[in-house]
């Protein structure tokens, strides 16, 4: 073998990777973990995309729209009767009394 000089007496061989190396690996593992964040981010971008196109979207909308009012056809005539007097207030009056009659506590 080579003679040691004064310098290289102290000096071990190491076990690791030379530092340029070690440093080349890091900065490819910062590269590999930049590029799949954005690979994740662009994912989302396309998926709510696609989502909104398709008749799904993210504004909330009425999940069960009121159906309209129906009307009776046959007795048609009995139905107007009917509204007429619940509407007045004499039918209103009775009704309270009633329900207060029901409700009463010994």
């Amino acid at each position: 073998m080579f003679p040691l000089g004064e310098k290289d007496a102290n000096r071990l061989p190491s076990a690791g990777a030379p530092s340029h190396l070690a440093a080349f690996k890091d900065r490819r593992r910062r590269i590999y973990s930049a590029a799949w964040l954005l690979c994740i981010l662009l994912l989302n971008i396309l998926i709510l995309r696609f989502y909104e196109r398709n008749n799904h979207p993210i504004v909330a909308t009425p999940r069960c729209p009121q159906a309209e009012m129906l009307l009776p056809k046959k007795n048609a005539e009995v139905w107007d009767h009917m509204n007429k007097r619940i509407d007045t207030p004499a039918f209103k009056t009775s009704a309270v009394d009633w329900l207060a009659g029901a409700v009463r506590v010994p």
